[in-house]
């Protein structure tokens, strides 16, 4: 789960472990017909700043995580707006 930060309802972050591979955001756990939040094309790198909330999740874009690290991930839903950072 990501948190809330300070306050706001609408910016939410993550820490963690990624592997090597692709993710998208979720909005709700339990069902893959849920909405997310994805990269505007698929298949793109962590410095684009630019995210996109998809109802249902189609058309199904994802990040590419090309090097597995720790990183943190910062989302503004109102903004649509996202970092990703290799920590």
């Amino acid at each position: 789960p990501m948190t809330a930060i300070g306050g706001d309802p609408y910016t939410f972050t993550w820490t963690g472990p990624l592997k090597e591979g692709e993710f998208k955001i979720p909005t709700t756990t339990g069902n893959w017909g849920t909405d997310y939040f994805m990269p505007l094309t698929d298949q793109q790198g962590i410095y684009s700043k630019l995210a996109k909330f998809v109802p249902g999740g189609n058309p199904d874009h994802k990040w590419r995580i090309a090097t597995a690290g720790t990183y943190r991930i910062t989302i503004n839903q109102l903004k649509e707006t996202i970092s990703i950072e290799k920590l």
